[in-house]
Parts: structure tokens; C-alpha cells; sequence
């Protein structure tokens, strides 16, 4: 089944429209509260068009004040920098490249939910921007879609938030980080080899194609 999910993504082309599950969020809350930002106002610089964003609505739901503009083109417009204290979004994750370098330019905190595999990605400037997150690891992959089978596995990239662990925080359901079970602690290199196994099932799906 995962192998169909994934020969029909590679047909289809990437994520870029896809509802942030209300679980993928949760993981994220602990960290937003136990960072300097607790009372933050969020921008979701990344919500739907056709429909209500179910992360702003999750956020909300924890209490956050969370601010968004469906339809700004966040590469060229943005709120008055200082109406907002942190960005968090899912990006369309084609171009994920763009939208960490755009953020970066707000120099504010931001937690971004990215593919793993953006480590492996051999842009110079994106690396030296990743290589800065704490990046929070979900005990499982994230299922966008519903249909139980997902393949890749994503994460919240954070910056900004320093947060008082290491640069890989495998977290639980709950988001809660997994100090028991051994936080890594300045392993940004460590984290590229959990792609290696995505991007060799992604090469030999793309054979039988």
C-alpha cells in the first residue's frame, strides 16, 4: 500500500495543497509553550484558499492568537513585521527552499513543517539555515492524507525557539520531548541519514515506473 501511495505522488507531483492534521499540530504545541514565545501571536503565512486553514483552527483551539491572509503572495507581501512574534505553517513543500529563505528574512521565530528529506537538499544556503533548527522528530510519519499508508516523513523545523534540548527532539503523541530516551544533542549530521532510506524507496519507485 505504501508503495501505490508513493508511485501515485510521484505521478501527481508534490504536497502543496494539503490540511495539516490536528495530531501533526499537537506535536508542535509543547514546544511553543515551553519556548520565550508562550503568548506569541502566530502568522500562518500559508493557508488554504478554498477553505479554512485546520492549523490556524488547531492553534486556535490551544489558545493562540493566530493571524493569516489566504491568498497574499508571501514571497513579495507580508502583515507589518511588528503585528505578529512567530511564523508557523505546513509550506507547500515544492518549494521549500524559497520559503525557509523567505522566513529567514523575517529574523522571528518560526517552526515550519518539512519533509525530512529537505536535510538531503544540496542548496548551500538552505543547509546553513536548517543546520540552526532544533528540529522536532513525531514517533511516527504524519498521515496528510487519511488513507493510513504514508511514506514520508516530515517534521517541525524550528528557529528561534531555543528551546533547552538538543537539535534532534524526538518527541510523543502529546509532542513532549523524549529526554528518557536519549535527546541528540548536536547531531545535525546524524539527522541527514534518517532520508537515506526515503530517497532509495523513492529511486526504486520511480524504476518501475
Amino acid at each position: 500500500m505504501a508503495i501505490k501511495v508513493l508511485i501515485d505522488y510521484i505521478k501527481r507531483g508534490p504536497f502543496n495543497d494539503i490540511d495539516t492534521p490536528d495530531s501533526a499540530t499537537d506535536y508542535l504545541i509543547p514546544s511553543l509553550q515551553a519556548s520565550d514565545i508562550p503568548d506569541a501571536v502566530i502568522w500562518e503565512s500559508a493557508p488554504p484558499l478554498d477553505r479554512s486553514s485546520k492549523l490556524q483552527g488547531r492553534l486556535t483551539h490551544h489558545g493562540y492568537n493566530v493571524m493569516s491572509f489566504p491568498g497574499i503572495d508571501y514571497f513579495q507581501g507580508a502583515p507589518d513585521r511588528h503585528s505578529f512574534d512567530v511564523i508557523v505553517t505546513n509550506p507547500p513543500f515544492s518549494l521549500k527552499e524559497k520559503w525557509v529563505a523567505r522566513t529567514m528574512e523575517f529574523n522571528k521565530p518560526w517552526a515550519l513543517l518539512l519533509p525530512i528529506a529537505a536535510l538531503g537538499v544540496r542548496r548551500n544556503d538552505l543547509n546553513v539555515h536548517l543546520s540552526e533548527c532544533q528540529i522536532l522528530l513525531p514517533p511516527r510519519r504524519i498521515d496528510f492524507t487519511g488513507k493510513k499508508a504514508p511514506w514520508m516523513y516530515c517534521a517541525w523545523f524550528t528557529w528561534g525557539f531555543d528551546l533547552p534540548y538538543g537539535n534532534l527532539i524526538p518527541v510523543d503523541d502529546q509532542g513532549h520531548a523524549l529526554e528518557g530516551l536519549g535527546v541528540i544533542r548536536g547531531g545535525f549530521d546524524a539527522a541527514v541519514e534518517l532520508f537515506v532510506e526515503h530517497k532509495s524507496v523513492l529511486t526504486q519507485t520511480k524504476a518501475m515506473i
